[in-house]
């Protein structure tokens, strides 16, 4: 997952992995929670209305549509320590439409890996205009 922060003009983002401590509302064991591989991608937060949401999406897109786990609404950081980030929040039970679907209170935790995912990871990151991948807008190899 790539940690996407937005403070006025400057933004943070970083390779990350998320992990659901709920399902349901219902907390997982932690058995279960230590082995869930997690997902990986782009993680963003941001303001709709006076909420904040955590948005998960795969690296490099970012558009509707292309979530990896419902958004965390009324997103809050609960905790900062070397092993990542725990966020409280609420969450529809699954993808798409969200109409009648029921809504769950969620932990996550967001474990930044590094700046960027391993190379074989990245995909080319799309031109605004016209979608078409371009040399300039490649993500240069870490080091």
């Amino acid at each position: 997952m790539i940690a996407l922060f937005q403070f006025g003009d400057y933004t943070v983002c970083m390779y990350s992995k998320i992990v659901q401590f709920r399902h349901r509302g219902v907390r997982r064991p932690d058995r279960d929670i230590t082995n869930d591989t997690g997902v990986f991608g782009s993680v963003t937060l941001f303001r709709v209305g006076g909420h904040l949401r955590l948005a998960i999406e795969e690296w490099g897109i970012h558009r509707a549509g292309a979530e990896l786990l419902p958004h965390l609404w009324d997103a809050a950081c609960m905790g900062w320590n070397s092993g990542g980030m725990v966020w409280h929040g609420y969450q529809h039970a699954r993808l798409g439409d969200k109409k009648g679907q029921p809504v769950y209170f969620q932990e996550w935790t967001i474990e930044i890996i590094d700046m960027y995912p391993p190379q074989d990871q990245i995909k080319s990151i799309f031109h605004a205009r016209n979608c078409e991948p371009a040399a300039a807008d490649q993500v240069p190899p870490a080091p």
